[in-house]
């Protein structure tokens, strides 16, 4: 029998052929729907948002796929199905024919989410959440493991979008292709038809979806992990909703949001073979607490300053992740602890960091523990300049992140 690992590192080869710079993105997309969340991707058209969709169907075995493109226009029946007319003829019964539709799929996707009426957004609140139709008289179970939208904006507050909003517990920003060389290859490869990318030995079948739902709820949560959720919830989140500019669109995270990252992290350590969840599962919430794109960065700040300066950190927290599933490459290289005998350096002093080259990159060290080294060696914190961002310096009065330009003013 293949491991977890191993299958979920041969499904993500599949689902990344022939797409370039989606890597994150398609891991994230995976996670979510092995944990049973659903996933939102803000992006402009033409940046693969609908392909990253349609991939995921690949990663199990036999999935029913419903996709569909919404307008004003958009009907009930068009996304939940016709209602039955013998049914209603002869039962006089007022029920839909599901099969083909929503009801009947287990990968959904659902562009343009924003357009569709009050009508199938009120309905969608129970698909997502308790994963339930209401059909008429019956309340039918069905066998949605993830509901994917996607749209070039966000729902206004106050239009009467929130709940649905707050369903979505992934959200992801997706964009072109940055890397001048992948961008080349990308627009010179010969388009062909959409096949099948992942091998069906590694399919993740029902029989072992279903047993993975169980093992998932018994992993064990960090008492750290717990702490720094804390944090967040209590102190970082508050603070922001407290500045003057911030009174009228305050972070707002529920406790079913909550609930919902939890069993995302638990997912995570799962997937990684691990018993319980790690700090490294917890950077998973910069995909999860924003709800502005003005908020991703303050987010990201938040989160990288809980970590950095409120836990313990270990090489072995983000192995796994890096390695395996690669569900936040640039955060994890960006907060790594590692082991390093660095005297040897030239150091140039930046507000209370000195900043070295090693390896044709630039890291930077606290003066405090530059000076504690010693010929003992023992594990201390490097960040590169990526790292140290605007909040986490603003926090700390460090001085001024010049983004773009590597340094500090």
């Amino acid at each position: 029998m293949v491991k977890v690992k191993s299958k979920i590192k041969h499904i993500l080869n599949g689902m990344n052929y022939g797409i370039w710079e989606k890597e994150n993105a398609m891991s994230l997309v995976l996670l979510a729907a092995i944990a049973g969340e659903s996933v939102f991707m803000l992006g402009p058209p033409g940046v693969a948002k609908s392909l990253i969709a349609r991939r995921l169907k690949y990663a199990f075995n036999n999935a029913a796929v419903f996709e569909y493109l919404m307008s004003r226009f958009s009907t009930t029946d068009e996304v939940f199905g016709p209602v039955s007319i013998s049914k209603l003829k002869n039962d006089d019964k007022y029920q839909r024919v599901t099969e083909r539709y929503l009801p009947s799929a287990d990968i959904v996707f659902l562009d343009e989410i924003w357009k569709a009426g009050s009508g199938i957004q009120n309905a969608l609140l129970t698909v997502i959440n308790e994963k339930t139709y209401h059909n008429g008289d019956t309340d039918l179970k069905i066998p949605l493991k993830a509901l994917l939208s996607a749209s070039n904006g966000l729902p206004l507050r106050g239009e009467g979008q929130d709940a649905l909003w707050d369903r979505f517990l992934v959200r992801l920003t997706v964009a072109g292709i940055t890397d001048d060389d992948k961008f080349k290859e990308m627009i010179c490869a010969v388009s062909q038809k959409e096949i099948d990318t992942v091998d069906k030995k590694y399919k993740i079948t029902d029989i072992e979806y279903n047993t993975w739902q169980d093992a998932i709820d018994k992993i064990d949560i960090n008492k750290n992990v717990l702490d720094l959720i804390l944090l967040i919830r209590n102190i970082y989140i508050p603070s922001y909703n407290e500045k003057e500019e911030n009174e009228k669109t305050p972070i707002y995270i529920s406790d079913r949001r909550w609930r919902k990252i939890i069993r995302l992290l638990r997912t995570s350590a799962f997937l990684n073979e691990r018993n319980s969840v790690h700090v490294s599962d917890f950077f998973l919430l910069k995909r999860c607490l924003w709800s502005e794109k003005n908020e991703i960065e303050e987010i990201d700040g938040m989160i990288d300053d809980a970590v950095l300066n409120n836990a313990y950190i270990t090489a072995d927290d983000f192995h796994d992740l890096r390695k395996e599933l690669s569900l936040f490459y640039n955060e994890i290289m960006n907060q790594t602890s590692v082991i390093t005998d660095a005297r040897q350096k030239v150091f140039v002093d930046l507000y209370g960091y000195y900043c070295f080259k090693q390896n044709d990159k630039s890291y930077y060290i606290s003066k405090k523990d530059f000076e504690e080294l010693s010929d003992i060696k023992r594990e201390v914190k490097l960040f590169n300049r990526s790292s140290l961002t605007k909040a986490y310096l603003k926090n700390n009065r460090r001085g001024e992140y010049r983004e773009g330009k590597g340094g500090f003013i």
